[in-house]
């Protein structure tokens, strides 16, 4: 009992220690000039200043590429936003392509769209951190971390300072190593304060205060729930077969401050130009639910008229049996149970019925079981006859 007692208290103190870590941290970027200067995009301030650091001397490319002889590049060619490329660097007929994630992991569809670029040899993805995920980057792909990236920025730099060390560039790049490598201690620090305790973190008024005066809170939550997906994606894998998995949608959106993650049964079979049928759960801050989202046109219906009072509540009962009623939740929510929306970017209307549980365990394990438990209940589901009753009931207000 004692031992146990010592060992609270012990895990209690580290912690403590921890978050004045950070919170020493956050205070050293507060004073950075240059922080400051990030803060209206920190992806794009970091960008910017690689390109520049490139265009003031060609030694910093082989930061990301040692292939390409520096001397005889031409900086005109180290352009940004070159066919939607972060960076891109044309040397030999060839084109060298950086990509800066600060907020989200790799997107293996936009890194096949720049690698089936006639002239694209190759690509260098960059991250604050390195995961085990970046194992399966696409092939003339590869990762670097932001801490890689400085390490040779810094020795470059050094190499440089012999011969101008009057160089006012110098001062600049100098500030910008160590407010960079202060940004990815401080990451490296929250990561591991948090460890998986995701619903911890997002109740953790503290930290969260603390990450938003430098506003990086957005950074973290968007961070975390791209860990969740990868855990959520990988024990998918050993649950469900390829056919299965063709069928189950997977997204992480951040949205009104907070991270979404779904992984949904798609119905219609990604007939996404009419619309989609979607039923599965899905995680909002605390909130997990299992859900309902529509298109009205993939149901043949243009318009609901939604001035009309209840307009979906008859429609919500007669399916909540058969989609929610076997959910045995511990912490049930009676908050809404039902949205409804038109999207600006496509103009469709959306339709989403709910029902929620409160977590109170916060781990990646936990979250990925709720998940698989609830895909798996609803694989088996009969979509066509919920398709026809949700039509039906949809006509009635058409």
């Amino acid at each position: 009992m004692l031992v146990a007692i010592k060992n609270d208290k012990k895990r209690v103190y580290m912690k403590n220690n921890k978050l004045e870590v950070i919170r020493e941290l956050i205070n050293n970027l507060k004073e950075s000039a240059l922080y400051a200067m990030s803060l209206s995009s920190m992806e794009l301030f970091h960008t910017n200043f690689w390109q520049w650091l490139m265009r003031f001397d060609n030694r910093y490319v082989s930061i990301f590429f040692d292939d390409i002889n520096v001397k005889s590049i031409n900086k005109k060619n180290i352009r940004r936003e070159y066919k939607n490329t972060d960076i891109s660097i044309e040397y030999d007929n060839k084109l060298y392509i950086i990509e800066n994630k600060m907020k989200s992991l790799p997107n293996r569809e936009q890194l096949e769209k720049y690698s089936n670029n006639n002239s694209f040899i190759k690509g260098v993805y960059i991250f604050p951190f390195y995961h085990e995920s970046f194992n399966e980057i696409c092939n003339n792909w590869n990762f670097k971390s932001y801490n890689e990236i400085i390490e040779n920025i810094c020795e470059i730099t050094k190499k440089i300072e012999i011969n101008e060390k009057n160089n006012s560039n110098i001062v600049i790049i100098k500030e910008y190593i160590n407010m960079t490598k202060t940004l990815i201690k401080l990451f490296e620090n929250v990561i591991d304060y948090i460890g998986n305790n995701y619903i911890n973190f997002i109740n953790n008024k503290e930290l969260i205060y603390l990450l938003k005066e430098i506003r990086i809170d957005d950074i973290i939550l968007k961070i975390n729930g791209h860990l969740i997906s990868i855990e959520l994606l990988k024990r998918l894998k050993e649950k469900f077969n390829d056919e299965e998995l063709k069928k189950i949608k997977i997204q992480n959106s951040y949205n009104n401050g907070s991270s979404t993650i779904s992984a949904r049964w798609n119905l219609l079979y990604n007939d996404f130009e009419n619309g989609y049928f979607l039923i599965g759960p899905q995680l909002e801050k605390d909130g997990f639910r299992t859900m309902i989202h529509i298109t009205t046109e993939s149901f043949g219906i243009k318009n609901i008229k939604t001035e009309r009072q209840g307009v979906l509540d008859s429609l919500y009962e007669s399916i909540e049996k058969d989609v929610f009623g076997e959910i045995n939740y511990e912490y049930p929510r009676t908050s809404r149970k039902y949205d409804k929306y038109r999207a600006i970017f496509d103009n469709k209307q959306y339709i989403a019925m709910y029902k929620y549980n409160q977590i109170k365990d916060s781990s990646f394990e936990y979250i990925c079981d709720l998940f698989i438990n609830e895909l798996d209940r609803l694989k088996n589901i009969n979509s066509k006859n919920l398709y026809t009753r949700i039509k039906e009931g949809l006509a009635m207000y058409n």
